[in-house]
């Protein structure tokens, strides 16, 4: 558990930055009692990501973008185990939350996967 000097020290970000990246929803520090930011290992790794992903040139609305995809993309997988209803309703709900299909680091042929998914099962269903 770092507080957050510690965790900008251990990052080689600044304390401005960590709290810029929280106030747009990147990160989601826990709090004390009395109110004070507290980084777990999990928030490190977050970084990291962040981090590789503004190296790979996306800018920070962009890495908004790309964890909410993967957070409903990983609530759409939870959903593949029941039946062909729920494949239907996970599918609609990956393609609402994709992000335009011209965002840098969104792979088109996902995009275009998740089209052809959602015509197949409609046509099943």
């Amino acid at each position: 558990m770092w507080r957050i000097g510690q965790f900008a020290q251990a990052t080689g970000l600044t304390i401005r930055a960590l709290h810029h990246y929280e106030q747009m929803g990147l990160l989601a520090p826990g709090r004390t009692n009395s109110g004070h930011r507290v980084y777990q290992t999990p928030d490190l790794q977050k970084i990291f990501k962040i981090l590789a992903l503004k190296d790979l040139g996306l800018s920070l609305e962009e890495i908004k973008q790309t964890q909410i995809v993967t957070a409903q993309i990983v609530i759409a997988l939870q959903q593949f185990s029941g039946g062909n209803e729920n494949v239907l309703e996970a599918l609609a709900t990956l393609r609402q939350f994709a992000p335009p299909q011209n965002l840098a680091g969104w792979d088109p042929p996902l995009f275009q996967f998740l089209n052809s998914a959602l015509k197949t099962y409609t046509k099943g269903s």
